[in-house]
């Protein structure tokens, strides 16, 4: 065996030039019904060898193309990996070829900050926090120790495909509703209850005995790098080998691996409900095409620790598009491909919950809010024998939210391109509103306490002053909290919050309001278009000024009660309603603010 390794090492052209690119990936996987023995080099990284199993998926740390030297049955034969790609070996004619699926970047697409070698060749740690409901039947000294070592076993698994380990840094336990049978129910109401800090996930066993009928979930979360997963411990009396399993598979979902038609794969639809999950030779494992997702999304999370795939660099967008695109044309009858897909550019529908730990994004809401916290201290700030700053008098109304916007959008100018639209957006609406919408919300309220203590929501209270938009207080409140709710859940959940809002004041006193609605409208058309890079944070910096952004409230009908609202909604030709709020649009992409784009 010796010497057949040097004989493939001297094969090998350590001399030939090998694209430099940063640290990268390639998936090899042995299709043959024997051992592959490997050797490989490029012109950044010493010679390597392994031997591939049958039926074996691994994947390599590279830096650049790649050089290949491997033998079956003492036949070496040569050959150039691409980087981001996967190989087959497989046996054609008694012989053994190799078969490539390349997922190159667009044309015109740059690359993502480059990983060192050393970097990308680290195992990355996920620090996990494990949970039961008070259903669980065993003392915490046993139900931790079983759950420890199931992580760990499944650790290892994931750790061998991806480099990435999950490690155990909290526990704890959480009161859940024995009248929820249904899994999405189950799902948003541990999300509501428990903090995955001082971890990055949370991953909740549920014991309760509801008999479920026919095909049922057994573990679930909401898109990958989600904060909460939630799997059954006791339902239909699973064995050790199958709890394992769903719960391999749901940290593959975290990983961003999609279901597929491979039947060998841990990541196919149903995998715990099958009687393969039984069997004493079950192979645990993922399929080439997943593998080579979930290497991508922790190289990601090497760079930076994202919070949703949506905040990843585009060259890692590009490529996932196009593995979950084939995946998804493999398997028609499942959405869950395709699902994926959509999140590369988009954040979900609906989401329960997008930031709730700290990340980039979260960091940067923090960095704004803590700029208009300055910027009112500056304003009130008195100097000796006189009443503002540099003996000038505070702003206020108008005036003042527009220099704290500007400020705002200044902070956010000094962050990262990827983080600053949302983290401007997100902490605009947190600073400016004076208010407790935002952080009282079971959702919203642990994004607000990161970003701001309750310390300095104290002196922010205390130094905000009045600022207005046309003169109102409650039109900036109405525009700040819709540019953070569309932030942070987009601007159709945004949309839908307000309407909400008014339908609730029509019925308790103060009326339903256009103008606020308005002032809703103006807020997500702003966060829509600070979103899409349509209008620059830097030139709000310059010259974000009120009469620009909000459209003039003042014919706009106010008050109105319940019965008007529902008269109104109940007209089926020219609806009023309808067409007040269509021409509210039309009024907003008509301000100042939008000719300039």
């Amino acid at each position: 065996m010796r010497q057949f390794f040097i004989a493939i090492l001297v094969t090998i052209n350590l001399a030939a030039a090998c694209q430099a690119a940063g640290a990268a990936v390639i998936v090899l996987v042995n299709q043959t019904e024997g051992p592959v023995d490997l050797a490989v080099a490029s012109e950044a990284e010493p010679v390597r060898r392994f031997r591939l199993a049958p039926g074996q998926t691994r994947a390599v740390p590279v830096v650049g193309d790649l050089r290949i030297a491997y033998g079956v049955g003492g036949e070496i034969r040569r050959g150039t990996l691409k980087a981001d790609s996967i190989y087959w070996f497989r046996r054609r004619d008694e012989a053994v070829e190799l078969t490539a699926w390349t997922a190159a970047l667009p044309e015109g697409q740059p690359p993502s900050k480059p990983l060192r070698l050393a970097d990308r060749d680290r195992v990355l740690v996920v620090p996990v926090k494990i949970l039961v409901d008070d259903n669980e039947i065993t003392v915490q000294r046993v139900w931790e120790e079983r759950l420890r070592g199931r992580l760990d076993e499944v650790s290892k698994i994931i750790e061998a495909h991806c480099r990435v380990r999950f490690e155990v840094v909290a526990t704890g336990t959480w009161k859940s509703d024995d009248r929820i049978a249904d899994f999405a129910t189950a799902l948003r109401e541990f999300e509501q209850k428990c903090d995955p800090g001082p971890a990055k996930v949370a991953i909740g066993f549920s014991s309760r005995h509801q008999a479920v009928k026919g095909r049922h979930a057994l573990g679930g979360t909401r898109q990958p790098l989600h904060s909460h997963i939630l799997v059954r411990e006791w339902t239909h009396r699973p064995t050790e080998t199958e709890r394992l399993l769903v719960l391999l598979h749901e940290l593959g979902h975290y990983l961003g691996a999609a279901h597929c038609a491979d039947a060998d794969s841990i990541m196919r639809p149903l995998m715990a409900n099958e009687r393969p999950a039984r069997a004493l030779d079950y192979r645990v494992g993922f399929d080439p095409l997943n593998t080579l997702a979930m290497n991508l999304v922790a190289d990601e999370l090497r760079r930076q620790p994202v919070a949703s795939l949506v905040l990843a660099g585009s060259d890692t967008k590009a490529r996932l598009r196009q593995v979950y695109q084939v995946i998804a044309q493999g398997l028609p009858g499942d959405t869950c491909a395709s699902r994926y897909v959509d999140l590369l550019d988009r954040l979900p529908n609906g989401a329960v919950e997008v930031i709730r730990r700290p990340g980039p994004v979260t960091d940067g809401t923090g960095v704004v809010v803590a700029a208009i916290l300055a910027a009112a201290r500056e304003n009130r700030r008195a100097l000796p024998g006189a009443s503002g700053t540099a003996g000038k008098d505070p702003l206020t109304g108008d005036r003042l939210t527009e220099f704290y916007v500007r400020r705002a959008a200044r902070a956010a100018g000094e962050l990262p391109e990827d983080v600053a639209a949302r983290a401007f957006l997100i902490g605009l609406g947190i600073a400016v509103d004076d208010s407790s919408i935002l952080r009282d919300n079971p959702l919203l309220g642990p994004i607000c306490r990161r970003a701001e203590t309750d310390q300095q929501r104290t002196q922010r209270l205390a130094l905000l002053g009045n600022p207005t938009m046309r003169g109102r207080r409650d039109l900036a409140q109405h525009f700040v909290v819709s540019c953070a709710i569309s932030g942070l859940l987009g601007p159709r959940i945004a949309q839908s919050a307000g309407l909400v809002k008014e339908m609730a004041d029509s019925r308790r006193g103060s009326g339903f309001s256009m103008a606020d609605l308005a002032a809703d409208m103006a807020g997500i058309a702003l966060a829509e278009n600070v979103g899409q890079g349509r209008i620059p944070i830097d030139r709000l910096a310059d010259s974000f000024a009120v009469e620009d952004f909000l459209p003039d409230h003042q014919n706009l009908p106010e008050g109105l009660s319940w019965d008007e609202v529902r008269r109104a909604l109940a007209e089926k030709k020219d609806n009023p309603f309808r067409r007040q709020m269509a021409d509210i649009a039309r009024q907003i992409q008509a301000l100042p603010g939008y000719r300039k784009q």
